[in-house]
């Protein structure tokens, strides 16, 4: 992943503009130039001021640039990552190495914050701490061969979440209107993964070898679509996965949805 280059900050021109416009105004006003005036009737001629110089210093434009960054692991031992994407996309996948505790793309002008513990690292990424313009992506790796607590939400974002090879202690992912992607990990330590969309699809992937369980009701207005040839159904709501290895842990996953499609593969 390259980083990023974060043009450089422009001088306060906003401030110094809106004086200017105002003090012609009130001049002109002075002699009488501009006929009966109120200082109030000046707040649609600031508005549209704003607009302009916003719109010439570029800030108007969303931002796509996103920021590099890699934290070394040294000796962790386990993780607990919160993201609050609110309206951003999340893409989460496991490091090809464990030299690296979490390495990927965050907004720019911001850095995910990180606390230890012992041998215990506190990750959190949280939209409020971005630009309101900065809608890149969020891409993060996880290092594997140590046990993740992952608490991932959005309102307007997707989620792609990969966590092959990534050991689980508890995770829950829920957006408001964004679909769900999760590939399931190979091994669970604490209660089921929760899986949660007000308004979209969720698609649950079991790598084969797996022995992944999954609990999925439907409803009215929440379809479940499932493959027969990778899954058998123990109930009206709960698949296991076929041809798992037999001595794979088992995976509990529970999906809800309130207005969509679950597709179980």
């Amino acid at each position: 992943m390259t980083r990023a280059t974060v043009a450089p900050s422009r001088g306060p021109v906003l401030l110094p503009v809106i004086l200017v416009v105002v003090g012609t105004v009130l001049l002109l006003g002075s002699y009488l130039l501009l006929g009966a005036f109120s200082v109030t009737s000046l707040s649609f001629l600031l508005l549209v001021v704003l607009g302009i110089v916003v719109l010439l210093r570029g800030d108007i434009t969303p931002s796509t640039d996103a920021r590099a960054f890699g934290i070394t692991r040294g000796s962790i031992e386990s993780g607990s990552m919160v993201v609050n994407a609110s309206d951003i996309d999340v893409y989460v996948e496991p490091l090809p190495s464990q030299e690296r505790l979490v390495a990927g793309n965050f907004a720019a002008n911001a850095r995910p914050a990180l606390t230890a513990q012992d041998a215990h690292a506190y990750l959190t990424m949280d939209r409020a701490q971005t630009s309101l313009l900065s809608f890149a992506d969020w891409e993060l790796g996880l290092a594997t061969g140590m046990p993740w607590s992952l608490d991932c939400s959005a309102s307007l974002g997707q989620m792609d979440v990969d966590l092959t090879n990534l050991i689980v202690e508890s995770a829950r992912f829920s957006t408001g209107f964004g679909d769900i992607r999760l590939v399931a990990p190979i091994e669970l330590l604490g209660e089921p993964i929760h899986v949660k969309s007000i308004m979209g699809n969720i698609h649950i992937v079991a790598p084969i070898g797996y022995r992944v369980q999954i609990s999925a009701p439907a409803t009215r207005f929440f379809r479940v679509n499932v493959d027969a040839a990778r899954y058998d159904a123990l109930d009206n709501q709960t698949y296991l996965a076929k041809d798992a290895f037999s001595d794979a842990p088992l995976v509990v996953i529970q999906v809800q949805g309130i207005f969509g499609d679950a597709y179980i593969a």
